[in-house]
């Protein structure tokens, strides 16, 4: 077994610590932590499941304050709301009172917490943007293939969507394809900090050196070379709440073309119906 010390919870799950929360958990600090893991972390989970009011299910962790693990998928599920449904983007996802005015969606969650219970998922981190100073040139964000859908309700029905298909490409007219997003993993900026927990960088379609979820190319945040638009017909009203779903993409597995769940409305015009 093996121990995540978050901060001020323990969590107890599974036999080895994956690459992406090493530097969150002192290995010198798991053999005093193992004999108290399981009672913490039952206490922790009932603590959170208290606070939000929602009852526990079989199989799911309510891991931190508006993340979810479903581990019968594997699956990290992250509550958030619409903020946005038009104009040029820098992000689909951010945090609160950080970039609203570019940001599809706004999740309370802090970025850390996501980051912790994605690597529990399965995911491994790499790197947003870094610049390369023996050519000055920058290299794109790597790790771990994520896929991301959204998942709300509306007019009594429960709808899921590639969240590219919130999204238009304002070059080719088209949804940006489901494969592009990478668990870059965010940084510790000089003084330690997590630097998505600064910046609210939580899924991000243009280049910052913070983003916890970037995409695999390099795209300019300068304001002419923003490519994504919000598509709003798709788009449900604001205040509307969502749930961003987080899957692992396996090793050598090519993501769908589309949700294999895609009941997003379409109107054919700036209305969702």
């Amino acid at each position: 077994m093996w121990i995540v010390d978050c901060g001020l919870r323990i969590v107890h799950f599974r036999p080895s610590v994956p690459s992406s929360l090493r530097a969150f958990v002192p290995s010198s600090r798991l053999p005093r932590l193992i004999p108290a893991s399981i009672v913490l972390c039952t206490l922790t989970c009932f603590s959170i499941a208290q606070e939000t009011g929602e009852p526990q299910q079989k199989g799911i962790t309510q891991y931190a304050r508006g993340v979810r693990i479903d581990w019968t998928r594997p699956r990290v599920e992250v509550k958030g709301r619409v903020v946005l449904r038009e104009g040029l983007l820098e992000l689909f996802a951010c945090s609160p009172r950080t970039r609203e005015h570019e940001s599809i969606v706004v999740v309370e969650a802090q970025p850390l917490r996501i980051f912790q219970a994605l690597g529990l998922a399965g995911l491994t981190s790499g790197r947003p943007i870094t610049l390369d100073r023996d050519s000055g040139t920058w290299r794109p964000a790597t790790g771990d293939t994520v896929r991301i859908e959204v998942s709300w309700r509306y007019d009594g029905k429960q709808h899921t969507a590639d969240i590219g298909t919130w999204m238009t490409d304002v070059s080719t007219e088209r949804h940006p394809p489901p494969g592009i997003w990478r668990f870059a993993g965010s940084a510790r900026d000089k003084d330690g900090a997590f630097m998505a927990d600064v910046d609210g960088t939580v899924i991000c379609v243009v280049d910052f050196p913070s983003a916890l979820i970037a995409i695999g190319e390099l795209k300019s945040a300068d304001n002419s070379a923003l490519w994504v638009r919000a598509d709003t017909g798709r788009i449900p009203p604001i205040g509307t709440p969502v749930t961003l779903l987080f899957s692992p993409v396996k090793p050598g597995a090519k993501p769908p073309e589309k949700s294999t769940v895609d009941r997003s409305p379409r109107t054919g015009n700036s209305e969702h119906p």
